[in-house]
């Protein structure tokens, strides 16, 4: 399951929050410089997710990024204009392969089945960082002045300890520059690009006394070719024999909101749910561009107003002053909607003098939401939008819910509905899952090719995706038998309510799967899907008791290339987990359709497997045996029942000890229990 250049979900980063801060004179802010390159592909797949990471607003207070752009793979048109800069600071900070980060002069360590240094690997950055002082003796404010052709400033250094022979750098960087054709990576959009260092890039031997050292930085001239009002000066302390960086500043603009601790996201039945009003006020004077973009189900409308001025989607220049606050208004306005959409989103961004870059985004969801879409995919972009598509062709409203609104719902009042790609259960998503299913009435849709993997396989040592066979079987009421079936289709169980007459390939859609899971019933489950045409390779189960409904298949919706299949697929399964029918008597009375298989017990003393069945109509009961690997280890029985209670027997006298499923099929239904012989 381990690939190079593997992304991790979202949903994994979005809540995590810093440590608090021990006592000492100044927080500590952190330089994290990255490694790219314009034609390099996979700095155009995790860039994104790391500009959403730095973007967090408990991140833009503690992060000053900067971006050196290097001479490989390929061509980049950033490198080509300050080579020697760029070379200079990827060789300096040890960069021989890109995308690559170092956080105050250090690698974060791989978290997951990535790489060291990964800008995707936002849990290894957050690990990193809280593995270090949050707290620094020092700080630095840096004052910028630019004129129409010069840049420079002044860097203030503020400290209670004595530092000789520290390294004072300063660059300036530009926040965003749009390029048509910088590379062959299809990236355009590039951000935090360091353009000159001040005064050059080998910076200045300083000796900091305790007290206040200010130092000048002599003019630089400002290339036409940069945008000059997205230009700040950013100046840090590092220790050239150790790398590490010990303080950091920055001149770029920041928005301040005098109210940031309103809730961004809203359920349309609260009260006053869909307005949001705002003061800010930005630390750079000059114009500033608004840009509204909004997300909205037909015949959903929003309104934002600045100022008491309204303004449709789309860009506007506005004037903003650090001394006079401004008053931001945003309204979403439901209403009935033949769209199964449901959550409509406006996104504000103000960009200005300094690099200033703020955005928000305010989410408003439909009270009439059936189903919860989470994301916990590897991280590619084109996975949740065939879940979307799916799901708005369905039957079913649901909204694809943010990472950090999630805990916003109760999962009791809907189906969730969890798409888990390729990657694995994270520690944290088992603990969500465990936690809503103590808590009983819930409805889950689990969906995921590496799941049992990541549960169960002893070749997973990934402790962020740690194995809990017993939360596979107690929780997901199934066995792992093992990864990356080969079949390439899928054959719905006969009369299943969710698999009936279903049949579609698993690689024909835009992620093909190469390692599907391969599971057994655990107690109480029901085979709903198998692998190609063979009962004994289970594809997907479902399970129910008094109190939880539970959906889990062992491959991913993203493999289907067909959307009549996947609405199918979806539909089917939402609507039997929002019924009232039971496959287990665990927490609950068992409806005469699953109770046929009460019971399984193995007499060592003449090796016989007994198992005892109740059946509410004359049936034609078949038994069989399996190992864990899903091979066949008996003769299968078969054998005509009135109605009533049987008891049925298999000789496994030659079986070693060890785990082992019976399949009983009655009348086309299929039971699998789990069964332990020691002897």
């Amino acid at each position: 399951m381990t690939t190079l250049y593997r992304l991790l979900p979202l949903t994994l980063f979005c809540l995590l929050l810093y440590p608090a801060q021990s006592q000492s004179q100044y927080k500590r802010v952190f330089l994290i410089e990255e490694g790219t390159n314009a034609s390099c592909p996979p700095c155009a797949a995790q860039n994104p997710f790391y500009e959403s990471y730095l973007s967090k607003p408990h991140n833009e207070e503690l992060l000053i990024p900067i971006m050196w752009h290097a001479n490989f793979p390929g061509r980049d048109v950033m490198n080509a204009a300050n080579p020697t800069m760029h070379n200079t600071r990827i060789s300096y900070n040890g960069i021989s392969g890109v995308p690559m980060v170092r956080v105050n002069g250090r690698s974060p360590a791989a978290s997951g089945s990535g790489y060291a240094g990964a800008p995707s690997d936002t849990v290894g950055i957050y690990n990193l960082i809280a593995s270090m002082p949050q707290t620094s003796p020092m700080e630095i404010t840096v004052e910028q002045v630019q004129t129409a052709d010069k840049i420079s400033a002044e860097v203030t250094i503020k400290s209670t300890e004595k530092f000789e022979s520290k390294k004072l750098y300063t660059a300036i960087v530009e926040g965003t520059h749009y390029y048509a054709n910088a590379g062959t990576n299809g990236e355009k959009n590039f951000a935090h690009v360091a353009r000159q260092m001040m005064p050059s890039v080998d910076g200045d031997i300083i000796t900091i006394l305790p007290g206040t050292t200010t130092v000048s930085i002599e003019p630089a001239t400002i290339d036409p070719e940069w945008n000059a009002d997205q230009l700040f000066v950013i100046a840090w302390i590092q220790d050239d024999a150790t790398k590490e960086v010990l303080q950091a500043g920055t001149s770029q603009g920041k928005i301040h909101l005098e109210n940031d601790n309103v809730q961004y996201s809203v359920v349309e039945s609260q009260e006053k749910a869909n307005q949001w009003d705002l003061a800010f006020s930005p630390t750079a004077s000059g114009l500033f561009k608004l840009t509204v973009e909004t997300d909205l189900p037909t015949g959903w409308n929003a309104t934002v107003t600045l100022d008491g001025a309204t303004f449709d989607q789309g860009e506007m220049d506005i004037p903003l002053s650090p001394t006079v606050s401004a008053d931001l208004g945003v309204n979403i306005l439901s209403s009935a909607s033949s769209d199964k959409k449901g959550v409509g989103t406006v996104r504000l961004t103000i960009t200005g003098p300094q690099g200033t870059e703020f955005t928000r985004s305010f989410r408003l969801y439909s009270k009439d939401l059936e189903v919860l879409l989470f994301r916990r995919d590897e991280g590619d972009p084109s996975i949740p939008p065939i879940y979307e598509r799916t799901l708005s062709n369905g039957d079913y409203v649901y909204a694809l819910i943010d990472p950090t609104d999630e805990s916003m719902f109760a999962w009791k009042n809907y189906v969730v509905l969890m798409e888990v790609g390729k990657w694995a259960l994270t520690r944290d998503d088992i603990t969500l899952l465990r936690s809503n299913i103590d808590a009983g009435n819930t409805r889950i849709y689990l969906i995921g090719a590496e799941i049992g993997y990541g549960l169960a396989d002893p070749s997973n040592t990934d402790l962020t995706t740690p194995r809990d066979e017993e939360f596979m079987q107690n929780y997901l009421h199934a066995i792992y038998v093992k990864d990356a079936n080969s079949s390439a289709t899928v054959v719905g169980a006969t009369n299943d309510p969710i698999g009936n007459g279903l049949n579609f390939s698993i690689k024909t859609g835009i992620q093909n799967q190469d390692t599907p899971d391969e599971i057994a019933p655990g107690a109480g489950a029901i085979p709903s899907f198998y692998y190609g045409t063979s009962e004994n390779q289970v594809a997907g189960i479902r399970y129910a008791d008094s109190r939880n409904r539970l959906v889990y298949l062992g491959f991913g919706a993203e493999g289907i290339g067909t959307e009549a299949d996947r609405i199918q697929l979806l539909n089917k399964g939402i609507e039997w987990l929002n019924g009232s029918d039971r496959t287990s008597g665990v927490r609950g009375e068992r409806s005469d359709e699953e109770s046929f298989l009460q019971n399984i017990s193995f007499n060592y003393r003449d090796g016989r497997l007994t198992v005892d069945l109740n059946l509410s109509t004359q049936s034609t009961v078949s038994l069989q045996l399996f190992d864990v690997n899903g091979r066949s280890v008996s003769e299968e029985l078969s054998m005509d029942y009135s109605e009533g209670l049987h008891r049925a027997f298999l000789n496994v006298e030659e079986l070693a000890s060890g785990t082992y499923f019976v399949g009983v099929t009655a009348n086309g239904l299929r039971q699998t229990k789990v069964i332990v012989i020691t002897r």
